[in-house]
């Protein structure tokens, strides 16, 4: 984040979890590949978007589709298409920093910890 809060990169992270205190995450593999710093800004897929990015999200949307046609489990990131407007210095996206505490929602197994999260 810069000086005036808006986003500088988007990094998508996937199977992040807790464990023993600290923040870990895969990239495609199921051993942990890296941590996040427990005070880092991250995102629970909150976007509040203006209309001009969704044709750049259409965009992206079929060229993921045509890149993917053969593979029935991957998934399409709205964090791509924000990171390349950003990187592209097409659109800045700003960042409404809070002091509430990251928790998943992903999986099945998430549910009651984040019903605990919600209702702390």
């Amino acid at each position: 984040m810069d000086a005036e809060s808006n986003l500088i990169v988007v990094i998508k992270r996937t199977k992040m979890a807790v464990q023993k205190g600290i923040v870990n995450f895969t990239i495609g593999t199921e051993e942990p590949f890296g941590t996040l710093d427990r005070n880092a800004s991250v995102s629970m897929n909150y976007w509040g978007l203006h209309p001009e990015i969704f044709e750049q999200i259409e965009k992206g949307l079929h060229n993921f589709m045509k890149l993917n046609a053969n593979n029935p489990t991957a998934e399409c990131y709205i964090q791509s298409t924000v990171r390349d407007v950003i990187v592209g210095g097409q659109m800045t996206v700003r960042i409404i920093p809070i002091n509430d505490n990251w928790f998943g929602v992903t999986y099945k197994q998430d549910k009651p910890m984040a019903i605990n999260a919600i209702n702390a």
